[in-house]
This record gives structure tokens, sequence and C-alpha cells, in this order.
């Protein structure tokens, strides 16, 4: 194995540098082509790993992972032979898959890989050195995405560090990379295991500080993440009067945030993600009913330009998702609402004699219509102000959104 560990140190790690980087130098991705081809061809050369031999796959199994995603050090044909290395060590192993080379199974022994693999990334890894060694890094988080339920709980002293580490960088590219193996381990790990020792606290206190001033693809990130751990954090009771949890915490930031966002990219994630909320709050949104349809509302009306035509869409689908949540609270916002409802149309509609033909406006025309057939069901006495604005109003798109409720 002397010859293959000569090939695993042919192939040297990348100057460490910045992650977004447009590229190296092709003489050096020419090198890390030929060691990489060089390391492939000793392992076609195998019939099999030995017991003793653990060692020297776990370094390949390093060199493959830290080269097989598009990184500034690969090229497409790197990466092919990356993968290709990957794949012929699974035939080595006699694995079936990526997730049996690492964690092992019925017919490998991968959990001792997996070990010798995690021992040595460990060991550049530290506090101080761990953006010296990008490929160790790519390494770890290639390994953690690759494991599923149950496979990711033995390794939770080691994965938990490591993303807490890159999560408390100061670079959005680490942050995002790190929330992404966040939400993986919280979908992967029992939620009672997160609990214990407060992991899972331990999770949402390091991601707290970036609901603050994010940018907007990290803030995209970290509400993807919370939106698996916070289930996990909140234990709910449909039966008791809840307490203000995390999640409602969260939900009030997000829609203060919304309320006072300027920025049109940031504004919009804030408004995806609202519906998402009260989904998971359910009842209890009703907590922040007087704001949340405050901000709601100034979204729907306040879409003058088309880069705001998707946070419209998105506070048209979070006030059909309030309807149908906390419809015992909608009766009191009925008037508030129908008022919002009618001036949307009225904006969407050039001509008020026929439909506008873009595909953009008839779509938002059918969330505004649904909207109108929630509030109907929440509130049945509003069948008579339908009536009456069909009667007596001669505009084609608020006819056209009306009907929908008597259909």
């Amino acid at each position: 194995m002397l010859s293959l560990c000569k090939a695993l140190q042919s192939v040297k790690s990348p100057h460490p540098g910045d992650e977004v980087s447009e590229g190296i130098s092709e003489d050096t991705s020419t090198m890390y082509e030929s060691g990489l081809t060089q390391l492939l061809s000793l392992l076609n050369d195998c019939d099999k790993v030995s017991d003793e031999s653990h060692l020297a796959v776990a370094h390949a199994v390093i060199t493959g992972a830290g080269h097989c995603g598009k990184h500034y050090w690969t090229s497409t044909v790197s990466r092919q032979i990356a993968n290709d290395i990957i794949s012929r060590l699974i035939d080595l192993t006699n694995s079936g898959s990526v997730q049996q080379l690492l964690a092992g199974g019925d017919k490998a022994d991968g959990s001792r890989v997996l070990a010798t693999v995690l021992l040595l990334i460990r060991e550049k890894l530290t506090k101080e050195k761990w953006k010296e060694y990008p490929i160790h890094k790519h390494a770890l988080v290639w390994c953690i995405k690759h494991l599923k339920h149950p496979n990711v709980s033995p390794y939770l002293d080691t994965f938990l560090p490591a993303t807490l580490m890159m999560l408390d960088d100061y670079t959005d590219y680490h942050r995002i990379l790190a929330l992404g193996l966040a939400s993986h381990i919280v979908c992967n790990v029992d939620s009672t295991e997160l609990r214990w020792y407060n992991r899972a606290d331990v999770i949402y206190q390091a991601i707290k500080p970036l609901l603050y001033g994010s940018a907007p693809n990290v803030s995209n990130a970290v509400h993807t993440c919370l939106l698996h751990l916070l289930p996990v954090l909140d234990a709910y009771h449909t039966d008791i009067p809840a307490k203000p949890n995390k999640s409602s915490e969260v939900f009030e930031l997000l829609i203060n945030s919304l309320h006072m966002e300027s920025n049109l990219a940031a504004k919009k994630v804030y408004a995806f993600y609202v519906s998402k909320y009260i989904e998971l709050l359910g009842i209890f949104c009703v907590r922040h009913m007087k704001l949340l349809l405050t901000v709601l509302i100034s979204c729907i009306e306040d879409s003058y330009f088309p880069e705001t035509s998707d946070t419209q869409r998105y506070a048209l689908k979070s006030l059909a998702t309030l309807i149908t949540h906390a419809w015992p609270r909608i009766p009191s916002h009925k008037d508030s609402i129908l008022k919002c409802l009618v001036r949307v149309v009225s904006d969407l509609c050039t001509s008020s004699t026929e439909l506008p033909q873009d595909k953009g406006t008839l779509s938002q025309l059918s969330e505004v219509s649904q909207c109108f057939k929630l509030l109907q069901t929440a509130c049945p006495e509003v069948e008579e102000h339908y009536k009456a604005l069909m009667s007596d109003c001669e505009h084609a798109g608020l006819i056209h959104c009306l009907k929908c409720c008597f259909s």
C-alpha cells in the first residue's frame, strides 16, 4: 500500500483561499488530474481491500470526496475521476452504496473506514487551521450528507463541533455550508437524541444571530434550517393554551423584519417563509394577528414594481394560509381583508373591461380568488358583499375572482 499512499500524497491540498474564487491555473489543475488518475489506476489494480488497509482506504475516501464536488480547485475531468475513485472503493469494499461504504452494513465493514476518515479529518480541522485544509473540510461535508438516519447519531460528537465552527465564521459561504449540514443533521437524528445535553438548543443559539441583518441567501438557509429545528425544540400541545416558545419568537422577528426591510431581495425571502411559519404555529399564530395582518396587507398593496410581484404573491399565499389556520379570528378582520383584496384586483388589472393576458398576473388573480373563497368559508356573511359587488361593479377582473365563490 506504500505506492497507494504516495499517490495520495501527489494530490496536494489546494492553497487556502476564497471558496468562491473563479479557479486555479491550468498547470495546477493538470497536477490534480494527474494525481487522481494515478490513484484511480492503483485502485483498479487492486483485487480487494485487506483488513490492514483501512488507513489507505480512508485517505482515498478523503481524496475522492474532496475532489468530487464543484470547487475552485476542481475541473470537469478531476470531478469525474474523483467520482470513479469513490465507485471503485465501493466495489473493492463490497459495499452497495456510499452510505454502506461509510457506515457499514451486511456486506461491508464501513464503520471502521468512517471512524478512520473522521480521525484523519479531525486532526486537520482544528479551530486555528481548519481553513488551510479545504479538501478535508469538504470531505467531511460529503461524508455527513451521504449518511442518513440512523447512521448520523453515532458521530454527532464529531459532526456538530465542525458544523458549529463553520457556522461561526464571518463568510457567507461557510455559514450557508454549515446551515445545510445542520439541516441534514436535524433531519437524520431522532428528536429525543437532539434534545439530550441541549444539543438542539446549542444549534439554535448558534443560528439565532444570523436572523439579524444577514444577506438574502444566508437568510434563506437560516429559515430552511430553523423550520426543521424548531419542531424539535417546541413540543406543541393543542389541547392547552401554548406559552410563547422559540417558534413564536422567530416568527415575530420574521414579520418585523419583513415590515421594516427595504431591500427587495431580502423582503422576498422573508415573505416566502411567512406561510411556512403560519403552518408550523397553526392556531397559535393568532398571538401575532394584528401585526401579521398589517404586514401582509402592506406587502399586497405596496407592490408597484415588477421586482415586487413575487413578494406580493408570497404575501397572498400567506394570507390564504392565515385564513385557513386562524379562521376563528378572521371575522374581526374581514373588512380590512376584503378591502385589500378588492384593491389588489384593481391594481393588477390595467383594464376594467377585460382580463389581463400574461400568465404572471393571471396566477396572482388565482391567488386572490383563493383568498376570496377562504374568506367566504370563514365568514359566510361576506357572501352578501360579494353579490353586491358583482351586481354593482362592472370590473372584469373582480367579477372573475368572485365567480369562483359561487361555482
